[in-house]
């Protein structure tokens, strides 16, 4: 489609004499009175120069990076300021560029603020400021002019889903540069603050790790959303206070805290059947201590004394008797070193006992132990 150019009408021939004399308020140029000559005051010379002069200053502001011809299939460029990608930038001019002939070629300045001479200009608009189209033929230089194109330019005010990125490697919140920042910092997301020279706080409802949680660098809710390590300071009121204890430090603070004991049930054989006791800590780990227990026969989970003592009666195998409180039903044992005691059952019936262990107050029970 061929490019169109308006017809556009001149200002009648008596609105212009009128002009005699006058400044033009929006520009602040004179019009030259009929008549003036070199005998005028002031003289022709200094009145048209005064104009030039003045229509010189309101022109230099354009003239800034301007791409121009300068013989030889060379260029030059204007020295001048700009803003690129929120950063204001000053470019120091250029001179001497070659250009190859028979070629289209286009100058633009980069991210860096220097000057490039390409075959095509980037694709992402944001990352450089156009200069000119520069095409060579026959020794013969045709510059087109690109500095329009970020001249009359109105940034886009994008839909959320549509916003790719920003060129800076920093984020302000506020226009005003008071709020908090986002960073990226080598592929990590950082909440600075305004100044850049802090950590900010991070407010938000539910936060879905997908990994880890940190704290300082140590892992304190793992993967599965369990808690691994608290960092060392203050939680908060009613939490972990000052020099609170990793997962780790924990679970060795706890081992040879007895909080249960286990029990094995073994086949009857020849009337008789061992049951074998361990204990462990918290974490259902066995311990690795002697413990004294007290272990009695009863008819029901957690009962008391059974009402008929197994007709064989009962022996510590492993571990060892300290005392037979009734016997046939109650001991009181010393598990061996590795928190175990084996306690044996003989009976020629088919009755079904349950073995109580009693540590520190608390009884525990064993499942039917049933003869055949």
């Amino acid at each position: 489609m061929p490019t169109t150019y308006p017809n556009e009408a001149w200002t009648a021939d008596g609105g212009v004499e009128q002009l005699d004399g006058t400044n033009d308020a929006a520009t602040g140029l004179p019009f030259v009175p009929k008549g003036t000559g070199p005998t005028s005051a002031p003289t022709y010379e200094v009145q048209y120069n005064r104009r030039l002069e003045r229509q010189n200053r309101i022109l230099a502001p354009w003239r800034q990076l301007q791409v121009v011809d300068e013989g030889g299939l060379k260029i030059g460029v204007y020295p001048g300021a700009y803003t690129l990608g929120g950063v204001r930038k000053t470019f120091d001019g250029a001179t001497n560029q070659a250009v190859a002939d028979s070629s289209t070629k286009y100058a633009y300045l980069d991210s860096s603020n220097t000057l490039q001479i390409a075959d095509t200009e980037p694709t992402d608009l944001t990352t450089f400021l156009p200069l000119a189209e520069v095409q060579t033929a026959g020794g013969v230089m045709t510059l087109t002019d690109r500095r329009l194109l970020s001249a009359f330019h109105i940034p886009q005010i994008e839909d959320s889903a549509d916003i790719t990125g920003t060129p800076n490697e920093t984020f302000q919140i506020d226009d005003d540069n008071t709020g908090p920042k986002l960073k990226n910092s080598s592929g990590t997301l950082q909440v600075r603050d305004d100044g850049d020279s802090d950590d900010a706080d991070l407010q938000c409802g539910t936060l879905n790790a997908i990994d880890e949680v940190q704290i300082n660098g140590s892992t304190a809710i793992n993967g599965s959303g369990e808690a691994t390590g608290v960092a060392s300071g203050a939680v908060g009121t009613g939490g972990l206070a000052n020099n609170a204890v990793t997962g780790a430090k924990l679970a060795g603070a706890l081992q040879l805290r007895v909080a249960g004991c286990s029990f094995q049930i073994g086949s009857e054989a020849s009337d008789a059947i061992d049951v074998t006791i361990q204990f462990e800590d918290s974490e259902g780990t066995s311990i690795s201590e002697k413990r004294l227990v007290r272990a009695w026969i009863g008819d029901a989970v957690e009962g008391v004394e059974a009402a008929t003592a197994p007709s064989g009666g009962v022996a510590v195998q492993t571990g060892g008797l300290l005392q037979t409180v009734t016997t046939g039903k109650h001991l009181l044992v010393i598990t061996d070193a590795t928190g175990a005691a084996v306690i044996r059952l003989s009976e020629s019936g088919t009755p079904t006992f349950y073995l109580m262990v009693e540590f520190d107050g608390k009884v525990f029970s064993s499942s039917g132990i049933t003869f055949a």
